[in-house]
């Protein structure tokens, strides 16, 4: 089954939750200008002991975080609260561009789940491959991706599929406008639309690849196995030193001198705009997401439950 390839079901097939404990830690960040930052990483309660795959942010007070058994857990600014998912299937990927308009890819069955404002509800997808991610650019440019090459795309009306021109297991997706959005997925493929068509990018990597995000078109990071991070300067994409040879899971960016990586083992690092650099949290945890809101406001969410929340002085 091309579904058992995923890593994310390798992972639960392979380990127990870990358990979650209570913590702080600090650990410190090189700033842009090379002076050293104490970034303090606190523990928020989840609510849930359920594995969290997936993170995304409106604002401070609008964060979605979901995962196993069809979780989704809301932050208000101040708790961490349950929402019903319309699903029992694990969700893998959220995306939102309003209150009203946030996309929850449920991975099995081409599942699909919508939120609008007041509850989720499912969407039909036309497709029965598993969903891997989703990305929101707008009301009306939705595309999610998964196995067998799977792309589909959402024009504000219905779920149609663009031919991505491979069978390769697709495991996120992100747009940075209508003709610049890019696929990731196994074996360092990169794909590229540019409005008309998908077509294979080099990627500096034979990794997989598990996240992707940017600030513009020029500035855009990718991130998977062995510590793999390959960047995009707008022309070609080059790997870059990750300081780390843990498997990375998720990446989000501020700006081009403010970008969080996190992964296996509680791996937290973070770039200057000039290199990467690891730092140990203390967490054992496995990180699957993170979210930047701003450069004071940061969530990484993982196994068990674990939301961990950095407050930048």
């Amino acid at each position: 089954m091309h579904r058992a390839r995923t890593r994310r079901v390798r992972k639960i097939i392979a380990r127990a939750l870990v358990p979650v404990v209570l913590l702080s830690v600090v650990v410190t960040f090189a700033g842009g200008c090379g002076s050293a930052t104490s970034t303090t990483w606190k523990q928020q309660s989840s609510g849930t002991g359920q594995n969290l795959y997936g993170v995304t942010a409106l604002d401070a007070k609008h964060i979605w975080a979901v995962g196993e058994g069809g979780t989704i857990r809301f932050f208000d600014g101040s708790s961490w609260q349950g929402q019903a998912s319309a699903t029992g299937h694990d969700i893998y990927h959220v995306s939102g561009t309003d209150r009203t308009h946030v996309w929850a890819a449920a991975g099995r069955g081409g599942t699909m789940v919508f939120f609008n404002g007041v509850s989720w509800k499912q969407q039909a997808t036309g497709t029965t491959h598993a969903l891997n991610s989703v990305f929101a650019l707008d009301r009306t440019h939705v595309w999610a991706v998964g196995e067998l090459g799977t792309i589909l795309f959402y024009n504000g009306a219905s779920w149609k599929a663009q031919d991505s021109q491979t069978t390769i297991m697709l495991f996120n997706v992100l747009a940075v406008d209508s003709t610049h959005v890019w696929a990731i997925g196994e074996a360092g493929n990169i794909l590229f639309y540019d409005g008309r068509k998908w077509a294979a990018q080099a990627s500096g990597t034979g990794n997989a690849l598990y996240n992707i995000t940017s600030t513009d078109a020029s500035h855009v990071w990718v991130v998977g196995d062995g510590g793999a991070i390959s960047f995009f300067n707008g022309t070609s994409w080059s790997a870059q030193s990750s300081a780390t040879t843990s498997q990375l899971i998720g990446v989000s960016a501020l700006d081009p001198t403010h970008v969080w990586a996190v992964g296996r083992g509680g791996t937290i690092v973070f770039f200057n705009g000039r290199e990467w650099k690891a730092d140990v949290s203390g967490v054992g945890a496995e990180l699957n997401g993170v979210v930047a809101v701003n450069r004071v406001n940061i969530w990484a969410v993982g196994d068990g439950g674990f939301i961990l929340f950095s407050r930048r002085p």
